[in-house]
């Protein structure tokens, strides 16, 4: 085997190789970044040769004019007083760019160079992108047949990783016996856990539980635990009103559900970055309007309503180590009525 086959099917080869492949954009821009410091360096540099230089410049175009001039020096010259005055600023013109040239072709290749890392960075997030929304549109259908397979309940339980009983609890009395219910079986209580679990299975994947423990934005009293319910409500409608028409001004007057979660005090999600919204003006009425792309056709279908953010109460019984007892608690979940895939509106 010679060495070029061995040094290819080398394990270190080959971790150098990808490990240099993926800082390629990062060596170009830090390459480019230097390049630049050192262009800023000869310039300052060159800056007291370059008076001298214009200085020098200038009495050698002064000379050729007084030499064009003058008869007698023309015929010594032997040549005419145009041409002479052409030497004279093209002379002129080479000695400025001897100084001023290295600091200019290196800024030149500097930014040649941050412009090639950007060029990279931006050819993978394209396919980043496009691998995205293969990636989506295979998990829908999956979930389409499997739901046709074993039904829409049985589809969300998969989907969500819901299992029975996984988070029951049972009753106890003051001396930690089993309370029984009138079958003689023992009394199960489920968690908060277990409640929300259910209930997000009810709504879409973009569900989220609106909660003081998922989002720093949700307002309740810290030591008394209790929600304030009107702040909560007008907090979400007031976003819900800001989001319907910043989407206009917006550019593309595309909003990712990403885009809505972060500002909600959510944490992003995979389908959050795909999914989403997005508005343009309807040829027929002339007025801007929310669109929904069919993903098999690719055919546009405009809607009547824009976004909207619904809350539905959920109650469920958490223990307070203080009082020693289970209390009923409120919490919501927070749906998105998601339109349509993003990544068909942008380049």
């Amino acid at each position: 085997m010679s060495i070029k086959n061995k040094l290819i099917e080398s394990a270190l080869v080959n971790k150098a190789t990808n490990k240099l492949y993926q800082s390629k954009p990062i060596i170009y821009v830090t390459l480019g970044m230097i390049g630049s410091v050192a262009s800023a360096y000869l310039a300052w540099k060159a800056g007291k040769e370059t008076k001298e230089t214009i200085e020098e410049v200038k009495n050698d175009i002064s000379e050729a004019r007084e030499t064009a001039k003058d008869r007698e020096k023309l015929e010594e010259a032997g040549k005419k007083g145009w041409v002479l005055l052409c030497e004279a600023y093209a002379n002129g013109g080479l000695k400025i760019c001897k100084v001023i040239g290295p600091a200019v072709g290196l800024e030149i290749v500097s930014l040649g160079l941050i412009g090639k890392g950007v060029g990279i960075i931006s050819d993978r997030l394209s396919n980043a992108i496009e691998t995205c929304g293969l990636y989506a549109s295979t998990l829908a259908g999956y979930r389409d047949r499997v739901r046709d397979k074993v039904g829409d309940d049985e589809e969300r339980k998969l989907y969500y990783g819901i299992t029975e009983r996984e988070y029951e609890e049972v009753e106890t009395n003051k001396n930690g016996e089993p309370k029984l219910d009138r079958e003689g079986k023992p009394k199960i209580r489920r968690t908060k856990q277990e409640v929300l679990s259910e209930e997000l299975a009810k709504h879409s994947m973009y569900a989220q539980i609106f909660d003081a423990e998922h989002t720093e934005e949700f307002e309740y009293d810290p030591k008394t635990l209790k929600e304030n319910y009107i702040y909560n409500n007008k907090f979400v409608r007031d976003w819900e009103t800001y989001f319907n028409r910043q989407i206009r001004y917006s550019y593309r007057h595309t909003y990712a559900l990403n885009d809505i979660l972060k500002e909600l005090g959510f944490k992003r999600t995979a389908a959050g970055q795909i999914m989403g919204y997005h508005a343009e003006i309807d040829p027929e009425t002339r007025e801007m309007r929310f669109v929904a792309v069919d993903p098999h056709t690719g055919e546009k279908r405009y809607l009547d309503e824009g976004i909207r953010i619904e809350l539905f109460p959920v109650m469920y019984e958490e223990y307070n180590e203080n009082t020693c007892k289970y209390e009923l608690r409120k919490c919501y979940i927070m749906d998105f009525n998601v339109q349509t895939n993003i990544l068909s509106f942008y380049d």
